[in-house]
């Protein structure tokens, strides 16, 4: 068997793979969607906000995490989470806990203030009573993640198999982009 070796490979095939993997970039980028809206009556730790919603949110990093109050991966999420929100909500970073109660005993406002407290939750927190956050973000498992950008676009989504290394090192990267870069047009959907 021959073994293709780099002078083998034409500047026009090189140049032909560059722009490919080019192309396949700026695809993605213009997939982006718009995060659907943030929205609740019931909030808790939210004092910092006259209102949260998409627009109050523009210019941060913002990690949407979809969890419900009996179940102890969730626990877990949230302590690391809270961590990370200690780590970098001063380099424009925001998590906004959306509670999806799975069971009916867990949907009680009391019950959930108490969790909030029991695992000393710093972020703001909604809870969704009819599901329609989590829907609209098509979440369908407890814990999962969404990380928006400062566009306010989806850029990255964690249901089920996860990892906290992974989730991080897309949280950093995002923190990293500035608004003022040159970005891809994407879609015009508002």
């Amino acid at each position: 068997m021959v073994k293709p070796s780099l002078r083998s490979i034409s500047k026009y095939q090189l140049v032909l793979f560059f722009l490919f993997l080019a192309c396949v970039g700026a695809v993605k980028a213009q997939a982006q969607e718009r995060a659907p809206e943030i929205r609740g009556k019931t909030w808790f730790n939210a004092g910092a906000y006259k209102k949260i919603n998409n627009k109050a949110l523009l210019g941060k990093v913002v990690l949407i995490f979809f969890w419900t109050s009996n179940d102890t991966n969730c626990d877990s999420a949230a302590r690391t989470l809270n961590e990370w929100y200690l780590r970098y909500k001063n380099k424009g970073f925001e998590i906004i806990g959306v509670n999806s109660p799975e069971w009916q005993f867990d949907s009680s406002v009391s019950a959930i203030f108490s969790k909030i407290d029991i695992l000393n939750i710093k972020f703001p927190v909604v809870i969704d009573e009819d599901s329609s956050m989590r829907i609209a973000y098509a979440q369908q498992m407890w814990p999962s993640f969404c990380l928006i950008d400062r566009d306010g676009y989806i850029r990255a989504q964690y249901k089920g198999s996860y990892t906290y290394r992974d989730i991080e090192k897309m949280l950093k990267a995002l923190l990293e982009e500035r608004a003022s870069q040159v970005r891809l047009r994407r879609d015009s959907r508002t």
